[in-house]
């Protein structure tokens, strides 16, 4: 998933970047996002063959691409120029697509007891004051 290693490279350029609360949060979300759809990939690596898994990790391909998109203009940015309302709403769009993409994935493997947790490091920028 070609989209998922530009993630990756994202948050190693995040993490060179002066510190601030914003980059925080996206290396946090950043590292929940690839940790939890590289798990999705390994197991689906242990199967000969399910199509429905493969539609989900299609969909998905398509939000981290767009976080991709937003990573690579909040590191062209400066942290004092970024629009941070406007962030936080194409933000919350594609976190609102990875949720969906847990989402179906638990409901696909429920028997199998095969279980991914949601991203909650995304959920606490909504509460940090003075960003």
């Amino acid at each position: 998933m070609q989209s998922l290693k530009q993630l990756q490279e994202d948050i190693k350029v995040l993490k060179t970047k002066e510190t601030s609360e914003l980059y925080t949060i996206l290396i946090q979300t950043g590292e929940e996002i690839t940790k939890t759809i590289q798990q999705v990939i390994d197991f689906r690596k242990t199967m000969t063959f399910h199509k429905g898994l493969d539609a989900l990790l299609e969909e998905v391909e398509e939000y981290v691409n767009d976080l991709h998109e937003i990573y690579t203009n909040v590191i062209e940015s400066s942290s004092v120029t970024i629009r941070l309302k406007h962030l936080f709403e194409v933000l919350d769009e594609a976190m609102g697509g990875i949720d969906d993409f847990i989402e179906s994935v638990n409901e696909l493997f429920e028997e199998q007891g095969f279980n991914i947790d949601y991203i909650e490091s995304w959920d606490i920028g909504f509460f940090i004051d003075n960003m």
